[in-house]
């Protein structure tokens, strides 16, 4: 919710970007690199926006866990649409491996 469009706007499936190098245009915590966002720096952006850090982290998590199967969902009901990207193909491994990830934080 807080976060602007061209922060949530995917790098991910393009195969030029390296993703460990990828910077967000606003910082989470003290980090700007994508890569780098962890737990801690989330932590930091909580105390620094004065909410409960542990509801942060929790909200994450549950996000984190969900997006696997919805994004499934999503790529079923696009392909029965008829979009067929190559894009979507490359995203869904991507975003998963990304959620999989940030559930561990």
């Amino acid at each position: 919710r807080l976060a602007p469009l061209y922060d949530i706007a995917s790098v991910l499936p393009y195969d030029d970007i390296d993703i460990r190098k990828a910077k967000l245009a606003m910082k989470i915590g003290d980090e700007y690199r994508l890569h780098h966002v962890g737990a801690a720096e989330w932590r930091k952006l909580a105390a620094a926006v004065k909410i409960d850090a542990d509801a942060v982290i929790g909200r994450i998590r549950n996000m984190a866990a969900q997006l696997p199967d919805l994004l499934a969902d999503e790529v079923s009901r696009a392909h029965q649409e008829g979009l067929t990207s190559p894009v979507i193909g490359r995203l869904q491994p991507r975003l998963s491996a990304r959620a999989t990830k940030l559930s561990a934080i």
